[in-house]
């Protein structure tokens, strides 16, 4: 973990018109299966253009920091990893590859608009899961989570918020489909899930 820490770039992080009193929120997700040299390049940026449009429909205090506050604020880092597969094995090679793809999240906000995001992201979780809501803003599909572990929530510990990858038996990892993205647009009034 400490090397992971060594290596994360979130600490370097500076976001057009952020403040030294700014809070960092993290959090993350995994996915299943290889990422190409264009998708590691590419998704960041589509997740992070997601993420503004899905926060420009929520009640937040307005942030005037650049034209583009929430895609600006928001940093995204992935990073392949070794599934962490529990129980015992078939001894068959997994399915779909043996590689997972840790998706790390930072948002630099002010205080005071940092407290309305969370309150706001708190009251769905209270009815659907982390992997749901992350799906549903970032328009990816199967994600995987430690529950509550990974929600958003204030960094404020010397290794949180690196945590590994869910744990899971071979055969829940072999039942976990490869990622992909969903189609964004959708006709007026369909369901984005």
């Amino acid at each position: 973990m400490a090397e992971m820490r060594a290596d994360d770039p979130i600490t370097n992080f500076r976001p057009v018109g952020w403040s030294d009193t700014d809070v960092t929120i993290r959090w993350r997700f995994w996915l299943k299966g290889p990422m190409s040299g264009v998708e590691r390049s590419d998704t960041p940026m589509h997740w992070r253009r997601a993420f503004a449009d899905a926060m420009r429909e929520r009640y937040l205090p307005e942030l005037r920091t650049s034209v583009d506050p929430w895609f600006d604020r928001l940093w995204v880092w992935t990073r392949a990893e070794e599934p962490r597969i529990t129980g015992p094995r078939s001894g068959l090679p997994l399915i779909n590859g043996d590689v997972v793809q840790r998706c790390e999240f930072a948002l630099k906000l002010p205080a005071d608009v940092a407290s309305a995001f969370l309150t706001v992201v708190a009251q769905p979780l209270g009815s659907t899961s982390w992997d749901d809501l992350a799906q549903t803003w970032f328009y990816v599909e199967p994600v995987r989570s430690n529950g509550s572990a990974d929600w958003p929530k204030l960094d404020s510990g010397t290794l949180h918020p690196l945590t590994g990858s869910p744990y899971m038996t071979e055969a829940a990892y072999n039942a976990w489909g490869t990622w992909r993205n969903i189609q964004r647009f959708r006709a007026i009034g369909e369901d984005r899930h």
